[in-house]
C-alpha cells in the first residue's frame, strides 16, 4: 500500500470548509485505490 503525506493549509481562498471536503475525497480515493493519506493541518497566512 502507498503512503502519502498531506499538509492541509487552509487559508484565504481555500478556507476549512474546503479542504474537509478535499479530504473526503482523498480518503475515498484511498479505499478504492488502496492508497493511505496521512492528514497534517498546518498553519498558514498572516
Amino acid at each position: 500500500m502507498k503512503t502519502y503525506n498531506i499538509a492541509l493549509l487552509a487559508g484565504d481562498g481555500t478556507g476549512k470548509e474546503v479542504t474537509d471536503e478535499a479530504v473526503k475525497i482523498l480518503k475515498a480515493i484511498g479505499k478504492k485505490y488502496e492508497i493511505e493519506f496521512n492528514f497534517e493541518p498546518a498553519l498558514i497566512g498572516l
